[in-house]
């Protein structure tokens, strides 16, 4: 097989793959924002924290500028559990805040069907990360079909 005809394939799947999580998100998205009557909510526990302090995070640059640098002066990464039918769920939190004022509640919605599929009350992003993925998809089929 021609190794051209080979690339065209695997770049092929990896957006086929792409567009079928794209199609994930957008559902999920649909059903946290539509069909209440499908999410629970409940309050989750800080069980475990982990601090970083003064990271530096690099941005890529172009052939035309040099890369970006960001300097996060606190992020704590907060692991909530939470508790549906007698069964114990993790969520893991980012704040960009010190350690100490991480909060100890956070308010969790999950699917009722499948408990570990949830996000923070205030922020469930399935519509970015379908977009996203959806671009990926496009931009794969584009490079493997022309």
């Amino acid at each position: 097989m021609d190794p051209r005809t080979c690339l065209k394939i695997i770049l092929a799947v990896i957006g086929a793959v792409c567009l079928v999580y794209s199609v994930i998100c957008w559902v999920l998205h649909w059903i946290f924002s539509r069909r209440k009557n499908l999410v629970g909510g409940v309050s989750g526990f800080l069980k475990q924290k982990k601090y970083k302090k003064d990271q530096v995070l690099f941005s890529p640059g172009g052939s035309h500028s040099a890369a970006k640098v960001y300097h996060i002066k606190h992020q704590t990464t907060g692991t909530y559990e939470y508790v549906v039918n007698n069964k114990t769920y993790k969520k893991r939190h980012i704040e960009y805040i010190p350690k100490g004022e991480m909060p100890k509640l956070l308010s969790i919605r999950y699917l009722k069907k499948f408990p570990w599929i949830a996000c923070e009350k205030d922020s469930c992003h399935f519509d970015l990360h379908a977009l996203f993925s959806f671009f990926l998809a496009a931009v794969f089929f584009l490079i493997a079909f022309c």
